[in-house]
This record gives C-alpha cells, sequence and structure tokens, in this order.
C-alpha cells in the first residue's frame, strides 16, 4: 500500500536532506540563484507594467463615470458602473457577465469553399464554407452520445432584444479573440465592449439573425449586437481518429484542422454512469486532454476466469463482464501510436494489444528492438498515454486511476534511473518510505533486498552509486522494484549488463518475489526467460505473435530436430544428399565455410536412423564434427520474427 502525502514529503525531504549534504558547492547557488532571478523578473515586470499602463491610458477613451474620489476610495451616490471606469473606486452595481466560449480563430489564408462533412446522425452536409465552430464527439454507445450532444447547444426559435445582460446566459456565447496579456479587473468583460466581436452558437441558424442586448459604459448605454454562428458536432469512430485529427494541425500546419474547437469522448457511457474525456483546443496549435469522471457509481474491469487456449481478445471481453481478484493486469485492445516529425511518417508502437495477467505469474516478452515491448511498458506504467484502448490494473484505468495504480507497481526500467550521490541503502530507504513502510519493518525490507541482489556484503550498501558498476546498478534497479511488496511489478530488461553470478542470484530473488505478484518483463536473453516465466509472448511490430509457455512454444513453432555437420568446403553437396536420404524434406538453414545445418521435422523420424547414418558416412566422407539437437527456444523465436517480418513487407 502507498504512502500518504505527508509520507511522501518526508521522504522526499529526507533525500533531497541527504544530497544537499554531500553537495556544499551549490547549496550557495541553489539559494541565491533564485533571489537575483526574481528581482531580474520583478523588475523587468515593473517596466512592462508602467509602459503596458501609460499607453492604456494614452489611447483609453474617456468615459464619464461619475464622481469618484481616488484619494479615499469612494464614490457619490449618482456613480455608475462600467469596467472602464477607475477602478479605485468600487461599484455600487458590478455587471454580472455571462460565460463566453473560446474559439479558435478563423485564419486569413484559409480558402472557404464549400465542404462536405457527416454530422452526429449520419447525414452527409454541404456548406458554403466550414462552420465557425467544431466538435469531436465518439463513445462506445453512439445513440446516447447522439442524445446528449443535441441538447448542447439549444434552439432559440425567437430572439427578442434582451434587456438585462444577465438574462443572455441561456445563449451559448462564443468569441474568437486571442488574450495575450491579463489586465485585472480591467480585462473582465472586454468580450462586451465595443471592439471585440461576439457570437452565439446555435444548432442551426437562420439566416442574418442577430441577438442584441445593452451594455453599460459609464453613465450611457450601447447596445451590442451577437451574430449567429453554427455549432457542428461530427462523429468519429474511436479516440485515435480524434487524435490524429486534433494533432493534425501541430504536425502537418493543417488550418482546416486547426477550427475544432473541442472533442469529446464519452467511452462507455449510459443512463446510469457518465465518463467523459475532454480534449480542447486551448493553444490553437494542438490539443490539450482532460479526464473528467462525472460517474457517482464506482466503476471497476470485471475479470472472468476462462481457459488461455481461447482467443486473446475473447479472453479480455469476457474477463470484462465478471469479477475475478486473480488477475492483476488486463489490456484492453491498447494501442500506442507515435506521430510523424519531419516528414517522417506516422510509427504504430503497440497495435491493439489485448492480453491478461493472472497474480503469481512471471509473463516474460520476447521481441527485436524496435517491436513495441518498452511502449508497452511505458503505457502500463504512466509514463505514455496510450493512443486508444487501455489497461486494468488490479482494477483501476490506466487512463483515470494513474495515481492509485502508482502505490501498488514497482518498476525497473530499461535504463537506470538513480542518483549519484545516494548509497544503495539510502535509494531503498526513499522508495521503501513512499511504500509506507516505516521503523523496524523499513529496515528488514532494506536488508532483505540488498542480499537478494548481493549488494550487502562488503560495504557495498553504504558506497554511493557513482562508485557502483554498471551490473550493480542494474541490480539496485531491481531491488527498488521490488521494495514495498508492489502487486504488479514490471522489469524492462533487468538483467543485461550482469556477470552469470549475479545473472543466477537476480533470478533466484525474481522467481522467490513471483509470490501473490504479477511480474511482466521483457528481454533479450532466452535462457532468462526459459527459467523464469510461466508464460512467453513474442512480440514483432507492435503485436503479439504468438503466446504460451517454453515448451508449447517451441512444439509449435520448433517441432524439429537440428541437425549439424561440418566438413570439408568441397563435400557440402555430398552432406546435403546424405541429409535428403535421412529425410528428403530436410530444409537446410546455414551454411559457411564446409558447416551446414539443417532441420528436419520429428515425425516419422527416428534418432538411432541418424546416428547409424552419420557413423557409415565417417568412412566415406571427411567429418570433422555434426550434432543433432532439439529445436531451442531461440529458434523459435528467430523463425516467428523472421516469418512476421516477411509477412508484414
Amino acid at each position: 500500500m502507498g504512502a500518504n502525502c505527508l509520507a511522501q514529503t518526508n521522504a522526499l525531504f529526507r533525500k533531497n536532506l541527504v544530497i544537499q549534504r554531500r553537495n556544499h558547492r551549490s547549496n550557495c547557488c541553489l539559494i541565491c540563484f533564485p533571489l537575483l532571478i526574481c528581482l531580474l523578473l520583478g523588475g523587468v515586470q515593473m517596466i512592462v507594467a508602467i509602459a503596458y499602463y501609460a499607453s492604456s491610458a494614452a489611447h483609453r477613451p474617456q468615459t464619464d463615470c461619475g464622481y469618484c474620489t481616488a484619494s479615499t476610495n469612494s464614490s457619490s451616490a449618482d456613480t455608475v458602473g462600467g469596467l472602464v471606469c477607475p477602478t479605485e473606486c468600487p461599484l455600487p452595481i458590478a455587471p454580472k457577465w455571462p460565460p463566453v466560449l473560446q474559439l479558435p480563430p478563423a485564419p486569413d489564408d484559409m480558402d472557404i469553399g464549400s465542404s462536405t462533412s457527416t454530422n452526429l446522425t449520419g447525414a452527409s452536409i454541404t456548406r458554403a464554407k466550414p462552420p465557425a465552430a467544431t466538435f469531436l464527439v465518439t463513445g462506445a454507445n453512439r445513440s446516447f452520445s447522439e442524445s446528449v450532444m443535441s441538447n448542447t447547444l439549444p434552439k432559440h426559435d425567437e430572439l427578442n432584444f434582451a434587456a438585462d445582460i444577465s438574462t443572455i446566459a441561456d445563449f451559448a456565447l462564443g468569441t474568437d479573440a486571442v488574450r495575450f496579456i491579463s489586465n485585472g479587473a480591467e480585462e473582465l468583460g472586454s468580450d462586451f465592449d465595443h471592439r471585440n466581436h461576439l457570437v452565439f452558437l446555435q444548432s442551426s441558424c437562420t439566416q442574418n439573425v442577430t441577438l442584441s442586448f445593452p451594455v453599460q459604459e459609464g453613465r450611457s448605454n450601447f447596445t451590442k449586437d451577437a451574430e449567429c454562428i453554427e455549432g457542428l458536432f461530427l462523429w468519429r469512430e474511436d479516440s485515435s481518429v480524434i487524435n490524429s485529427e486534433s494533432y493534425r494541425v501541430y504536425y502537418k500546419e493543417d488550418m482546416q484542422a486547426n477550427q475544432i474547437a473541442s472533442a469529446y469522448d464519452l467511452t462507455s457511457s449510459d443512463l446510469n454512469k457518465f465518463n467523459l474525456i475532454v480534449s480542447y483546443n486551448s493553444t490553437y496549435k494542438g490539443a490539450t486532454q482532460l479526464s473528467l469522471s462525472l460517474s457517482s457509481l464506482s466503476f471497476s474491469p470485471s475479470l472472468l476466469r476462462v481457459p488461455w487456449l481461447l482467443n486473446l481478445r475473447e479472453i479480455v471481453e469476457q474477463l470484462l463482464q465478471k469479477s475475478d481478484s486473480s488477475y492483476s493486469v488486463i489490456c484492453d485492445n491498447l494501442k500506442k501510436v507515435y506521430h510523424g516529425k519531419d516528414g517522417n511518417a506516422e510509427k504504430i508502437a503497440v497495435t491493439g494489444l489485448s492480453l491478461s495477467m493472472q497474480r503469481g505469474q512471471c509473463f516474460g516478452i520476447l521481441g527485436p528492438n524496435g517491436a513495441g515491448k518498452t511502449s508497452l511498458i511505458s503505457m502500463l506504467t504512466g509514463f505514455t498515454k496510450p493512443t486508444s484502448g487501455t489497461a486494468y490494473i488490479d482494477g483501476m484505468d490506466i487512463r483515470l486511476d494513474m495515481n492509485k495504480i502508482y502505490t501498488g507497481i514497482g518498476v525497473c526500467p530499461q535504463f537506470d534511473l538513480l542518483w549519484e550521490t545516494l548509497t544503495g541503502r539510502e535509494h531503498l530507504m526513499f522508495y521503501g518510505r513512499l511504500k509506507n513502510l516505516r521503523g523496524g519493518a523499513l529496515d528488514v525490507a532494506v536488508e532483505h533486498s540488498l542480499k537478494s541482489v548481493r549488494l550487502f556484503d562488503d560495504g557495498i550498501a553504504d558506497k554511493r552509486v557513482a562508485k557502483y558498476s554498471g551490473g550493480m546498478k542494474r541490480r539496485l534497479s531491481v531491488a527498488i522494484s521490488l521494495i514495498g511488496d508492489p502487486k504488479v511489478v514490471y522489469m524492462d530488461e533487468p538483467s543485461s549488463g550482469l556477470d552469470p553470478a549475479s545473472r543466477r542470484a537476480l533470478w533466484n530473488a525474481v522467481m522467490s518475489a513471483k509470490e501473490n505478484r504479477a511480474i511482466i518483463l521483457t528481454t533479450h536473453s532466452m535462457e532468462e526467460a526459459e527459467a523464469l516465466c510461466d508464460r512467453i509472448g513474442i512480440m514483432v511490430n507492435g503485436s503479439l505473435q504468438c503466446i504460451g509457455n517454453s515448451k508449447e512454444l517451441k512444439a509449435k513453432y520448433g517441432g524439429t530436430y537440428v541437425l549439424t555437420i561440418t566438413t570439408a568446403a568441397g563435400e557440402e553437396e555430398a552432406v546435403e544428399q546424405l541429409v535428403r536420404s535421412l529425410c528428403p524434406v530436410a530444409n537446410r538453414v546455414h551454411r559457411i565455410s564446409g558447416t551446414q545445418k539443417f532441420e528436419m521435422p520429428k515425425q516419422g523420424l527416428r534418432i538411432s536412423e541418424v546416428f547409424e547414418a552419420m557413423e557409415n558416412a565417417k568412412s566415406w566422407l571427411n567429418i570433422a564434427a555434426w550434432g543433432l539437437s532439439d529445436a531451442t527456444l531461440e529458434d523459435t523465436f528467430i523463425k516467428v520474427a523472421s516469418e512476421s517480418d516477411v509477412s508484414s513487407v
């Protein structure tokens, strides 16, 4: 269980205090530098403010605001309001400004031709110019999403002159004016002055219709007009389409896409629960995402134990129907796409991955470089957000509950994230406090972790990390991931750079830690995968190609014997004929300098016949060496990876 906010603050304070004690020279800079920056920024801000107010005062129109004595901050009974009046005197009655929706500004150079789009109902709409406000909508329940969005911008059939500005709050007002500098009280209500253009949004507009209302300015009033602009809700199939369209302007300078005001993902909302993810165009060059959970009901993924021989996607769909606490990790159609930059194409790192992992098991992910292993770990640990799909860690959604998930997971990243000035023991003390360990329990956990990875003896635990070798740093990262009894542990190539003895000790520690927790491990070592993993998945080009334990994978994808023969270079053809006489369907997979390797199916082949033929061949062939072996996990990996690469071309 994770520590509370006070315990986390205590751990961070203790860690930083140790670091600062060992960095005497930098302490003075840490204190003086912020003070100098504050003084410099304060002086610059004062100069800019004085110049701005002087310029504003010179160009501000003179408005009769009634009698006001600035020296006593008092006003007479006939003082009237308006934000253009001096702010030294309080207004007797402050105007009630209605909310205004910020809309993307229309580019001057955009082609205003006819365009065709599709609304929520699927109907094709042709317009003389693009709509002023476009909203993208998606969700699992389309009918519910349509009903919600159809009531977002109600249509007002009769537009009368509003006697008071507060009465127009029923209208969805908007403006495309951009604010670069906030001017305090004088900025409030500036959308309602003479200069700014104001609109109101409806699902459909009558030609040349306007909304008029009075605005008070000093002792006089003027009439403000707002024209009607149509708000168009466009349906998209899933969130990945919305993400691509929202970010298109950032990566490709697509001005048409920049007219998207916001996007709404209602996920699995219905009449009983309402979950909403809002992406809004805050900077007019790329989208910012805001996640809202408005449901009063607790949403937890459902789990169901079924035979693993079923299709992985079908397993996940059934697991999301009923509850079973024995499953720690469920990936539901998880996808990650890295958008291209500088003219490069986008990279699909993970393609619709669906997977379930039980507690008490170690799941190994094998794959070549660039297969998507680290991207998958990064999404599950919250380092990066998935493009679409989601995953559930102990029933918590990585899109909504990542802060809670952090308290129950351990991570050993691909690259060591350590402080050079701290010792190994101090690292574990810090992370132990973050996992709510205290007092004697913390000391026992730290000592046990150091011993399990062979960092306890000879004073190694109390040496600074800067003096550690690469293998020692790797072992410390593994110990950090296991401290505090996490329920899910992610290890990204944990044994890289370790000597054989340290690797074996690390394997023993991982095997002991499997009890009552799920471990997800990525590796390039076939020996490590066979020693640690209960299930193994081979990942190529962002998708799982196969899954099972070591024996099942070798039986399905490597059901062959491998015969290796080394002879003189001129006898290669004779060796091949010999092998063909034993197995006509034998496949030569390797040939170099007289050494040849053949794959022979096990079915119909007797090992005794192979031995007899090779012994007889020694009388007429110059055989330097030969061997017969079963297919290894490495052979299986190479075969699956090569076949997947060929199929993806």
